[in-house]
């Protein structure tokens, strides 16, 4: 299954691109339709792998005094007790869950009709027309619950977000999990891949060369202000690659030093399970993964002008309440909600 899988995932990314660059020529791109974009793009991509995304922590998004409750993705009641918790059950609840009567004939199908008079070639309409349905029936319930998600974060905020790296999986998944709009910082060797590349100058991300470690902060910090001012918040990997077992690299300080300049809390975010579904150096995707994503709580980073240990503090406090999850503690957790999404077809 991995071929397909990787064809599919690079035949999204195109489209995406394609749509992008082409908006970005004729002048009409704006950051809400690259944020949509991302979202999308993402969703497809984990439904494609079937993963199993469950997030924790989503209420330290919002402002103190924040009562946002939440709807019950199964029952469609309102609560207040900041989280929500969706089974992959195949119920029309679900997000993102199709159910499988289509392709097995179950009652409420076309599996039901033989024997009607109906032709092959009519069932086979039928069935493509029911695929379809259940197909923008589960696009429309992912909008409405990021939607949902959405209004439990206050989206004045923005934050400069720190999460450990495992795999080229972080990126969906974290775009799947966050209610924000935000942009990735990354390394320039992206940004030389053809269309892609474009995309992303185009959507705004960060491209920043590592060799150059001065130059890539002056990149960084213009980039993160006009950000900024769009309301957009920047992530950032700190440890500046991918991890080959999971286990924590060293942290860079550029992303420190950036949120202090910018101003902007840091906001913790820890990620397990990605390199499951496809680790660093591995060509195997592997599907029905389940993936937790741990939002801890924000961490004020202090003002530029505050002294260099100051840096080296703060560095490290990031970087323990970031490991203690992925270490069997959830000592910094605060998990009153999860949300349990599974992404089938």
């Amino acid at each position: 299954m991995t071929l397909p899988l990787i064809a599919r995932a690079l035949y999204e990314t195109a489209r995406i691109s394609v749509l992008t660059v082409v908006d970005a020529q004729r002048g009409r791109l704006r950051p809400e339709v690259s944020s949509a974009r991302l979202g999308e793009w993402s969703h497809r991509l984990l439904e494609q792998a079937d993963v199993r995304l469950e997030v924790s922590g989503l209420e330290h998004l919002r402002e103190e005094g924040d009562t946002v409750g939440h709807t019950d993705a199964t029952h469609g009641t309102k609560t207040g007790s900041g989280g929500m918790r969706r089974e992959g059950t195949g119920d029309a609840g679900t997000h993102g869950a199709r159910t499988d009567s289509v392709r097995t004939g179950n009652a409420g199908t076309h599996g039901e009709r033989k024997g009607t008079g109906e032709t092959r070639g009519e069932r086979r309409n039928v069935g493509a027309q029911s695929e379809r349905m259940n197909g923008e029936r589960a696009r429309a319930e992912w909008h409405a619950a990021v939607g949902e998600r959405r209004c439990m974060a206050t989206s004045a905020r923005s934050f400069v977000i720190m999460s450990n790296h495992q795999s080229l999986y972080d990126i969906p998944v974290l775009f799947c999990a966050l209610p924000l709009s935000f942009r990735m910082v990354a390394k320039q060797e992206l940004f030389r891949i053809p269309v892609w590349g474009r995309a992303m100058l185009a959507a705004q991300f960060v491209c920043i060369d590592r060799s150059r470690g001065a130059e890539a902060y002056r990149v960084m910090q213009e980039r993160g202000l006009e950000l900024r001012e769009l309301g957009l918040s920047v992530w950032v990997a700190p440890e500046g690659t991918r991890s080959p077992n999971g286990r924590l690299l060293h942290f860079r300080k550029g992303g420190f030093a950036l949120a202090r300049c910018l101003e902007l809390p840091i906001l913790p975010v820890s990620i397990d399970g990605t390199r499951h579904v496809l680790g660093k150096k591995q060509t195997r995707i592997t599907k029905g993964r389940v993936v937790r994503v741990i939002v801890h709580e924000p961490i004020d980073p202090g003002r530029a002008s505050d002294d260099c240990g100051g840096i080296e503090a703060l560095v490290d406090r990031v970087r323990r309440v970031i490991a203690a999850p992925l270490e069997g503690k959830d000592d910094h957790t605060d998990a009153v909600g999860v949300t349990t999404q599974t992404f089938t077809r």
